[in-house]
């Protein structure tokens, strides 16, 4: 007896998130359609299964999704363009994207969605013709998310969404709007998507409002996103870049604090300061524990200097 774990899936997180089939299934494909999938009647291609459970930050075995020879061929394909683009092997990703486009069935917007999602991202790393990739970027993400529904403030995303969302929004030159749209990416990956997930797709948003604040020289709003990478962090295998992140934290909270001269004369001075010296001590830790000299020696300064306390081994 098969097993039929796409359908599971959705119909488990649909009723546990008590979100509406139109939600999960709008723009990829029709309500009969999404319900004798969640049944398991599958006579959809491998992307269609796999977009619909990605909406719902979750993921099942590549084989589960396969409908026939022709499927598992194109899934394939797309999985060697993607492993070319996070090489930065432009060359043989644009060449595989061009056979792709032979073998991909034309009725299908998810194919093409993802066709011109991988166009795109050859056209902005080559930095000559970023008007047309974010065109293209605008068409893809109207194929599925048209531009009337994409702005209520609770969506759901595939992966193919994800980063051509985030593409536009980094790219956007309006920054109070490229915010608005990375949070709106953020939610959906913190409520909806596992540790794992929210590494793989939540940090780089994080990073990116981060390099946003410092620039506007915004630190409480700096100091908000800082946390949140640095929770991201801590529940990954990547420790060492915790040093650096309570490191950055703290000299944020020093300029907050030099920002209200009244600080200085009121009982909150005391606690700020405490906050300052935790998080140069957290970040001293974790760069002993790397032997990062150079950094070591970074917080060791500007402990004395601006806090006027000194780190002892």
């Amino acid at each position: 007896m098969k097993i039929n774990t796409v359908g599971v899936v959705l119909s488990h997180y649909r009723k546990k998130y008590q979100l509406s089939q139109t939600q999960i299934c709008g723009g990829i494909c029709g309500i009969p359609t999404y319900c004798r999938i969640e049944k398991g009647c599958r006579e959809v291609d491998s992307l269609v299964s796999q977009s619909l459970v990605e909406r719902l930050g979750k993921q099942v075995l590549e084989f589960e999704l396969l409908l026939n020879k022709k499927d598992y061929e194109r899934m394939v394909l797309r999985n060697q363009i993607k492993e070319k683009l996070r090489e930065k092997d432009y060359k043989a990703a644009e060449n595989l994207l061009d056979k792709y486009e032979m073998v991909m069935p034309k009725e299908e917007v998810l194919h093409k969605q993802f066709f011109l999602c991988g166009k795109a991202q050859i056209l902005l790393a080559g930095k000559v013709d970023k008007n047309s990739a974010l065109k293209m970027l605008r068409e893809a993400l109207n194929l599925t998310k048209p531009e009337e529904e994409n702005g209520t403030e609770e969506q759901l995303y595939s992966e193919t969404e994800l980063k051509i969302a985030y593409l536009l929004a980094v790219n956007e030159k309006d920054e109070a709007r490229a915010e608005k749209q990375m949070r709106r990416l953020l939610y959906f990956i913190e409520k909806y998507n596992d540790k794992f997930r929210q590494e793989r797709f939540g940090l780089p948003i994080v990073k990116e409002l981060i390099r946003m604040k410092k620039r506007q020289r915004q630190e409480e709003t700096l100091i908000e996103y800082l946390d949140k990478a640095i929770t991201i962090v801590s529940e990954s295998n990547k420790i060492a870049a915790l040093a650096g992140l309570h490191f950055e934290k703290a000299g944020a909270l020093e300029r907050l604090f030099a920002e209200k001269e009244h600080w200085r004369e009121e009982k909150e001075r005391p606690q700020h300061l405490k906050d300052c010296i935790r998080e140069c001590l957290m970040a001293y830790q974790v760069a002993d524990a790397m032997e990062n000299i150079g950094l070591k020696e970074k917080i060791r300064r500007f402990s004395e200097e601006k806090l006027g306390w000194q780190i002892t081994e």
